[in-house]
């Protein structure tokens, strides 16, 4: 007798917790089913925002379009942040139904995620800034580079936006919460051997480098490829003024000379290869 009460007894307490239960799991299931609808609409509205501002745009800007394509994503930017938005409000709401069935453990795990968003996010839009600075400042060393006449312009710029994006990725690391110490110091010892390295360099021989290259930036303002030019007693036609050396065709041979000769010896134009401005002059 003592084992079937005992069984009845068990059988009616499980039927008990199951009454009780039955509510809180119905009741989890309609905010279950609310909050999906709330995070959607939301997501939607952040959705329809970031597109008139173009954000669909912004892949392409970061230069992450060309390796979403041949990932197989083919998401715009308005549909990503709209996933974003929608996961950050339905984790932030999913909170109450996850009380409402009494899981505790759950619920303060999922307290601690959501505490962790904003750092989250905080790195992620200092990695989208660092890279969008890095890709303009990168593209603004290639170009002064380019104007000057270095030829390795795009290397330049390559190494600055890069260093950009490593200094940016170390302050979205340092947000998450992760010791960036080591980082730090790694990244500061190596761009001082670096620096230390160009400037030794610079003060053995780089001075030389560079009145070279100031001085073919110079000497495209004066000389026309094609000009024909006398130098030293030496006449021969320009072929070409590159970074550091200008080339001469004399007599059929070609004479590679430094850029400065162009600008610190005097130099006889004798013929020019593009007399329009002659004309220009002339007709007024």
């Amino acid at each position: 007798m003592e084992i079937v009460q005992t069984i009845q007894s068990s059988i009616n307490g499980l039927i008990s917790d199951l009454i009780e239960f039955v509510p809180r799991l119905l009741g989890a299931t309609i905010f279950l089913i609310i909050t999906h609808f709330i995070s959607k609409i939301i997501a939607r509205v952040v959705r329809t925002l970031g597109a008139r501002f173009g954000i669909d745009a912004l892949p392409e800007r970061l230069g992450l379009a060309d390796n979403m394509q041949r990932a197989g994503i083919e998401l715009s930017g308005s549909d990503i942040l709209e996933r974003i938005i929608y996961w950050i409000v339905f984790i932030n709401l999913l909170i109450v139904p996850l009380e409402i069935l009494g899981i505790t453990a759950l619920v303060d795990t999922l307290r601690s995620l959501i505490n962790y968003i904003p750092s989250v996010v905080s790195a992620l839009i200092t990695l989208i800034v660092g890279v969008m600075l890095g890709r303009f400042l990168g593209r603004t060393v290639a170009v002064a580079m380019d104007g000057i006449g270095v030829e390795f312009y795009e290397t330049l710029g390559n190494i600055a936006q890069g260093l950009v994006v490593i200094i940016a990725s170390i302050v979205a690391l340092g947000q998450l919460g992760m010791d960036v110490t080591l980082l730090t110091n790694t990244f500061s010892t190596l761009l001082a051997i670096i620096a230390a390295g160009f400037g030794l360099t610079f003060a053995l021989g780089g001075r030389d480098i560079a009145k070279n290259v100031l001085a073919g930036h110079y000497a495209r303002d004066t000389f026309t490829t094609g000009d024909t030019i006398k130098i030293n007693e030496q006449e021969g036609v320009l072929e070409g003024i590159g970074t550091l050396n200008s080339e001469i065709e004399v007599d059929g041979r070609r004479v590679v000379i430094p850029n400065t000769y162009l600008t610190e010896r005097q130099v006889e134009i004798t013929a020019f290869s593009d007399l329009s401005f002659l004309e220009d002059h002339e007709n007024e």
